[in-house]
């Protein structure tokens, strides 16, 4: 189905286009991390570590992680390949290939030379905005789930077969496997892309009993009692402090699924349709810079946050989500909230 692309010019209907090649598609999802929201913790990205990254069974076409250290095995064709009808099998066998290299020793960066290791663990620090204690524990987490088999799985296409949507439906309703379909419908318009995703799987409830929970559904009453036992109640105050502004204020707030880390993620519609913040329970507040845009809004906000001084805003153009620990807002909680405040009184 056409798009209506409508503006002060008119109206021009734009037709469906494709990708090339698999290759074309592997690039895309690399260069654009954002387009993989929504899978796991809503309002952190995925990133991209390794394109054809080797397992004893083949060449994964891409090797992704989250910021809380979960593990994507990514794998991508295009709706007009025959082998499509095999991409289920394919991507559990490179999992159990994966699992069973690193089941008991070693870990996934071990597939890298030494120079592309250095290189892959500064740009996970980089784009994650991690410290030398936070980088170490995201390592030691995708190795955790690497050996214990919480390995996640993703088929990324330009359209999606119905009975591939079902066979995912199914696996994900019965079984301990979580595989996301996604489809990238590609558009063109001059020299305009309009790439529109779509995610499969990934709202079915699972009924199969296992032992290990791979993620949970975050709440205020779970948030506020897990910060009571594991931050200062200092800290605790100032978290407290800026939910009660955002929970009156914002126009939803998103809760994050971390295994671990639970998250409250607000969006302020007159700032962006994107969450504004990430507050985690381990006490770190990110501000989501990566995925905001550039709009009037925006750009005012990085002005005032570059002017605060707390967050080291990045360049206009970096998808980075800079994070500071809540201890480094003692004193300043209300001059943060004003900045919110001043942007959102500006634009009503």
């Amino acid at each position: 189905m056409p798009l209506i692309v409508s503006s002060d010019k008119g109206i021009d209907v734009v037709v469906r286009s494709s990708f090339s090649s698999e290759l074309e598609l592997q690039k895309f999802i690399d260069e654009n991390p954002d387009c993989f929201k929504g899978f796991h913790d809503e309002d952190d990205p995925l990133l991209v570590i390794k394109r054809e990254y080797q397992v004893p069974s083949g060449a994964i076409d891409a090797l992704a992680i989250s910021r809380l250290g979960d593990v994507y095995i990514i794998e991508t064709k295009l709706y007009r390949n025959q082998d499509k009808r095999y991409v289920v099998a394919q991507v559990l066998d490179y999992g159990a290939a994966m699992w069973w290299k690193y089941s008991d020793q070693g870990s996934i960066f071990d597939a890298f030379s030494e120079d592309e290791r250095i290189e892959v663990i500064s740009k996970i620090s980089d784009f994650f905005s991690l410290d030398e204690i936070q980088l170490d524990q995201l390592i030691s987490n995708i190795d955790d789930n690497v050996s214990s088999s919480n390995i996640r799985f993703m088929i990324l296409m330009d359209e999606l077969p119905e009975d591939l949507k079902n066979m995912i439906y199914f696996l994900n309703a019965n079984s301990r496997f979580e595989i996301h379909g996604v489809s990238l419908e590609y558009y063109e318009i001059n020299e305009m892309r309009i790439i529109k995703p779509t995610i499969f799987g990934n709202d079915v409830k699972k009924e199969f009993a296992s032992g290990t929970t791979r993620s949970r559904k975050w709440d205020e009453s779970s948030f506020f009692g897990e910060i009571s036992l594991k931050l200062k109640d200092s800290d605790a105050a100032l978290l407290t402090e800026l939910y009660k502004y955002v929970s009156g204020s914002a126009d939803t707030i998103n809760w994050g699924r971390g295994k671990d880390i639970g998250s409250f993620n607000p969006i302020f519609t007159k700032i962006s349709d994107r969450t504004l913040l990430s507050v985690y329970t381990d006490g770190s507040i990110s501000v989501n810079f990566g995925h905001l845009g550039y709009n009037e809004s925006v750009l005012k906000l990085r002005d005032l946050i570059e002017e605060f001084g707390v967050w080291e805003v990045p360049e206009i153009n970096s998808a980075k989500y800079p994070w500071v620990y809540v201890e480094k807002l003692e004193g300043k909680m209300d001059g943060f909230i004003r900045i919110i405040e001043s942007i959102i009184s500006s634009e009503s």
